[in-house]
């Protein structure tokens, strides 16, 4: 792949002149002084093409927001390093840019300097969103890993068998293996087997996490 290469795509670009001065212009002027040379169009062209670029920019305004990602070029994020910019920040927009795969999104509001940085972060293959929207998909991903762990408790209570269940509430209650040998009438060996199986299914390690475990269960029941 060219390393110098940048292809940028604006419905702005189809009247440009040399004369023209617009946010758009601007960001060309800004990618060609960072040393790339760049290739424009007010379409897109065919993927094969953008793929012997570096880089692809594409404006927002190139078509409807709400049909941007269904473009065939995004079907190929994950092998061509696409950004999109914009005349102003949008956080929906931005986090779906995130989710499907594009390497970031450049705000033309920005400061000069926010833009060259995004230029150059994108560059170097690093991802360049605005710090909200990294600190709302670490958030994102914070509450999905509760959930999780609020789902993974419950599932091993499931997976315990009658038997297994009753020997746990009898360790609960301070209850050794000969005791529930006893009151079961079955052999140590076979409550050792069953308590086995039990710290196997709820991830304890010896019977005060099997105890602490149990506690919890009552307490979500």
């Amino acid at each position: 792949m060219p390393s110098k290469n940048v292809f940028v795509a604006s419905k702005y670009l189809k009247n440009i002149t040399a004369r023209s001065h617009t946010k758009v212009t601007h960001l060309l002027d800004l990618i060609d002084a960072c040393g790339y040379e760049v290739k424009i169009g007010s379409e897109l062209p065919s993927v094969e093409y953008l793929k012997t670029h570096r880089l692809v920019f594409i404006g927002v305004d190139l078509c409807d927001s709400s049909m941007i990602f269904d473009m065939p070029v995004m079907r190929h994020t994950h092998e061509l390093p696409v950004a999109l910019f914009n005349t102003q920040h949008d956080e929906e927009l931005e986090l779906k840019a995130f989710k499907n795969g594009l390497k970031g999104i450049l705000c033309l509001d920005d400061t000069l300097e926010n833009q060259i940085k995004g230029i150059q972060a994108l560059n170097k293959g690093r991802k360049w969103y605005r710090r909200e929207i990294v600190e709302h998909l670490a958030q994102e991903y914070v509450n999905s890993l509760r959930l999780n762990s609020q789902d993974v408790e419950p599932s091993f209570s499931a997976n315990l068998t009658r038997r297994e269940k009753l020997i746990t509430s009898m360790i609960a209650d301070g209850a050794q293996n000969q005791e529930i040998a006893n009151q079961l009438h079955i052999s140590v060996n076979t409550v050792k087997t069953h308590v086995y199986s039990i710290f196997r299914k709820t991830h304890s390690r010896n019977r005060a996490e099997l105890i602490k475990w149990h506690m919890r269960q009552l307490q979500t029941a």
